[in-house]
């Protein structure tokens, strides 16, 4: 027993002095185990370790600084110890006394000792009660908490603010009055005090102190909160390091509590703004650090506070307006590398949306200066540009679907500056002004008849101020033709419906001629051709009593599906939205012969289908505008080029993994070949004497399959696919999307068993070309929704020998070629058992 008592002994004396440590690996390792065994012998004497302590961890004045500095650390860690382990709150008061007045002691001998000091006192007061306080330790804590503001530090304000919450019996306004001047820690004649206090850090890391939640936690229950931030206005004037750390703390830390949305906007002061704005402006690094993290994180939280339905849009106006508006930026999405802008918008309502525009307007017909530092200037035409693509963007919003009036008198205010003559729009801007109307008619409606009542009254206004009143005067004037096929639009679509027998291709018609009507300004080309189609169709629709009208739906029909490709093989996102707008309507109206249509875009022996040698030749000029354009609604297609839109040397890096795939593929079909055959070792000969004249044949067939697959990935793999080729495939994309929509239409069953066929052909020839991964993804999810159809108008047509036929074609396609029967495996179970 003695000798087991010596070794606990000398156990403890090490682990004490271990806790002085310079290391402090070796620190941690000494408190944990010093801890861990406290915890598991409760009856240690505290008093023993104490003596302990004396001995091993005894400062003085021969040795260094340093020394005596990890010596006080050690004492500190030693009460701590005691804390965590539960034995000082057990322990006699003397003992406990003993204990908090080492820790003070200790803490007050290094700046860097305080907070943890302060932290195991903190976590010792939250073991004891009112009552037990007050008879041991207050009388210790109450001499080093009695202290005047200016006496204050982070750490004992951190102390003395925890307990006037936890004990005001203590800590109350008795105490406070007397030693603070106030009544209350957050008052109104301590607001500077505390201002001065919690920023006045001596190192940049105290922004992360734990006084700073529980002050902003009760801040902002206060009436107090603008008045502390005014305070923090006044030291981002010019800030320090640190105290631009401190304020972005604060900011992120009042805005997770802050309750009263009212308040938002008059925490955004300027100086604050400001070093926002110039700290992401100054430096490219400052936009991927730390704090910019934080920054961002701020702009988010306020987003998300106002991502409230119920909030008066005079909030969220106020704050756009105060991070748009000088000290903000108008750019200060791009700025931020943030969506702080459009997320704020998206929760806007109807008359939010309005008054955003309002300011947009503004901006981008410069009517109203900008001030910047008290003085006005005008802004500048990238500003302009942006201000109207917002604009633009805003009519898009869905709070202001049925506000027609609005949105009419916007796109005339795009229009007169993209396309109109006007003093204060140069040759610069005009253009993308333009482009900026062209994109606001790219928003989509929910109902086809509000299109054509919005487009209707645009036109009716555009042709009394232009070709009437001549208030306006175009840039650029229509040729005559060009006159003539507005004109013939306008008396188009002034004719009473009624003349017309199927009033629902009657709005087909409307809605088609009237955006071809304002691409006259942009295209004018396609647009009189589209014109005097659409025209051409209608008349078919005439009332004539000399033709039943089975005899005319068929080929108005077809001549418009024929129109609606045309217009999807153009380089214009607009005109693509249109078709997608549309032709869910025509969808009721097709024919066999107009499905047909649609699938012979598709034909892959058609290795130009619908594109023209003009249309090629617009493509490869208009290229990086058709990328841009496509960016909202061809993700997919975007996904799958990205192999081919990369440099020549992430094709190189890629050309390994590639072979290893092919390879794979080649050996599963050449084993699936040979059959049984296959099952033998690599180290058994297989005897052709064994092999019939018939299986002969039929592995020849196999194999050379299976090879020229090889040869033919090989070589397109090494080869850039054609610009004309590529926007071909872009086309095939766009046109799967229209079969989708009719998918989605209650089809005729007759209709979709006709897509079978085709599809899989286009899936096959997808297959073997790289290049067409992008296709190949649409026709597979095509190939999904077809077989998932469970609601058709009518199954005339159809009868079991059909559906026999078909399932026929589709299990033969495995005896073509034994890899694409596998890489089109799936889609052929799915569509075999859709038939069943």
């Amino acid at each position: 027993d003695d000798s087991q008592n010596k070794e606990l002994d000398y156990a403890l004396k090490r682990l004490i002095r271990g806790l002085g440590s310079s290391k402090p690996a070796s620190r941690k390792g000494f408190y944990t185990t010093l801890t861990a065994y406290l915890k598991l012998h409760a009856d240690t004497e505290i008093s023993k370790l104490l003596e302990l302590m004396e001995t091993e961890l005894r400062p003085s004045g021969q040795l260094p600084k340093g020394e005596n500095g990890d010596i006080h650390m050690g004492r500190i860690l030693l009460c701590g110890s005691f804390i965590r382990s539960n034995l000082l709150a057990k322990a006699e008061a003397e003992l406990q006394q003993k204990a908090v007045t080492v820790l003070l002691e200790s803490g007050g001998k290094r700046s860097y000792l305080s907070f943890s000091s302060t932290s195991f006192l903190i976590e010792f007061l939250g073991q004891l009660t009112s009552k037990s306080l007050k008879t041991t330790i207050w009388p210790i804590l109450e001499k080093e908490l009695a202290k005047p503001w200016s006496e204050q530090s982070l750490d004992s304000f951190y102390m003395l603010f925890l307990m006037s919450l936890k004990f005001p019996n203590l800590v109350g306004k008795k105490f406070l009055k007397e030693h603070l001047g106030t009544e209350k820690i957050i008052d109104t004649e301590s607001i500077t005090e505390l201002v001065k206090l919690l920023t006045d850090i001596p190192r940049i890391l105290c922004y992360k102190h734990p006084v700073y939640p529980i002050f902003c936690e009760n801040l902002v229950k206060s009436d107090h909160l603008l008045d502390f931030w005014n305070g923090i206005e006044q030291r981002m004037a010019k800030p320090s390091r640190s105290m631009e750390y401190l304020s972005v703390e604060l900011m992120k830390l009042i805005l997770q509590q802050l309750e009263d949305k009212s308040l938002l906007a008059s925490l955004l002061t300027p100086n604050f703004l400001g070093f926002i704005i110039r700290r992401f402006n100054a430096c490219k690094r400052n936009r991927s650090d730390e704090l910019a993290s934080s920054i961002r994180d701020i702009l988010a939280q306020l987003a998300a506070k106002l991502n409230d339905k119920e909030l008066k849009s005079k909030i969220p106006i106020s704050i756009i307006k105060k991070l748009i508006l000088y000290p903000g930026d108008l750019m200060i999405e791009k700025i931020t590398g943030t969506k702080i802008l459009q997320m704020i918008t998206a929760s806007l309502d109807a008359s939010g949306v309005k008054k955003l525009s309002k300011i947009y307007a503004d901006i981008a017909t410069n009517s109203s200066q900008k001030t910047v530092k008290d003085r006005e200037e005008n802004w500048t035409n990238s500003e302009r540009t942006y201000a109207g693509q917002l604009l633009s963007k805003l009519l898009g919003h869905p709070a202001v679907n049925a506000e027609h009036e609005w949105r009419i008198e916007n796109l005339k205010l795009l229009f007169g500056l993209g396309l109109c003559e006007n003093p204060g729009v140069g040759s610069e801007l005009a253009p993308v002004f333009k482009e900026s109307f062209y994109r606001a008619l790219d928003h989509k409606l929910p109902k086809l008849d509000d299109l054509k009542a919005v487009l209707t009254q645009l036109i009716t206004d555009l042709d009394k101020e232009l070709f009437q009143d001549n208030s306006k005067k175009l840039r650029t004037e229509l040729n005559e033709e060009a006159c003539a096929s507005w004109k013939k639009m306008i008396k188009f679509i002034n004719k009473p419906e009624k003349t017309f027998k199927n009033k629902h291709a009657v709005l087909i018609f409307y809605t088609m001629d009237l955006n071809m009507g304002l691409q006259l300004f942009s295209d004018p080309e396609m647009a009189i051709s589209s014109i005097n189609e659409i025209h051409s169709c209608s008349d078919r629709l005439k009332t004539k009593k000399s033709k039943k009208s089975g005899d005319e739906e068929p080929e108005w029909v077809e001549v418009i599906v024929d129109l609606l490709l045309s217009l999807l093989s153009k380089s214009s996102h607009l005109l693509r939205s249109l078709v997608r707008c549309v032709f869910p309507h025509v969808c009721p109206l097709l024919t066999p012969t107009a499905i047909h249509q649609i699938l012979a875009t598709l034909d892959p022996k058609d290795d130009k289908g619908p594109l023209a040698a003009k249309d090629a030749s617009d493509s490869e000029d208009s290229e990086d505008e058709d990328e841009e354009d496509e960016d909202s609604d061809e993700e997919e297609e975007k996904n799958g080029e990205e192999s081919e839109e990369s440099s020549d040397e992430d094709l190189d890096d890629d050309e390994d993994d590639e072979d290893e795939t092919i390879t794979d593929k080649l050996r599963l079909a050449v084993r699936q070949a040979l059959g049984e055959a296959s099952a033998q070792t690599d180290d058994e000969d297989i005897d052709i004497d064994d092999i019939d004249e018939e299986e002969g044949k039929r592995l020849d067939e196999s194999l050379a399959a299976a090879f020229r697959i090889l040869r033919e990935n090989r070589q397109n793999k090494g080869k850039k696919q054609g610009k004309t080729a590529e926007a071909l495939t872009h086309f095939r994309v766009r046109v799967m999307d229209l079969l989708e929509i009719y998918l989605d239409s209650d089809p005729s069953m007759a209709l979709a068993l006709d897509m079978l066929v085709p599809m899989f052909a286009l899936l096959e020839f997808c297959i073997k070309d790289t290049h067409q991964k992008p296709l190949e993804n649409r026709v597979r999810s095509c190939l999904k929704k077809l077989s998932t159809v469970k609601k058709f108008r009518d199954t005339e047509g159809v009868d079991e020998q059909l559906i026999t036929d078909l399932a026929k074609v589709l299990v033969e396609k495995g005896e073509r070629s034994t890899l694409i029967c596998q890489e089109m495996g799936d889609k052929l179970a799915e569509c075999c058992t859709f038939l069943i």
